[in-house]
C-alpha cells in the first residue's frame, strides 16, 4: 500500500486528508479480506511508484 502523503503543507495542521485516506484504505481493504503484505504512507513529500508486472516487484522513489 502506498500513499497517504502529507504534501500540502498548508493542510497538515487540523486536517490530514492524507491519514484519512489511509485510514478508508485500510478498512476497505479488510472488509474485502485482502492483506497488506507490504506498506509506504504518510510521508510529508511526493513519491513515485514503480511496478515491474513481468517481476511483481515495487520501488518507491522520492520526488
Amino acid at each position: 500500500m502506498f500513499g497517504g502523503g502529507r504534501v500540502i503543507r498548508e493542510l497538515c495542521c487540523g486536517f490530514d486528508i492524507g491519514g484519512k485516506n489511509i485510514r478508508v484504505a485500510k478498512n476497505i481493504l479488510t472488509e474485502h479480506h485482502i492483506t497488506i503484505v507490504g506498506e509506504f504512507t504518510g510521508p510529508d513529500y511526493g513519491i513515485k511508484v514503480v511496478f515491474h508486472t513481468a517481476t511483481g516487484k515495487t520501488f518507491v522513489k522520492k520526488i
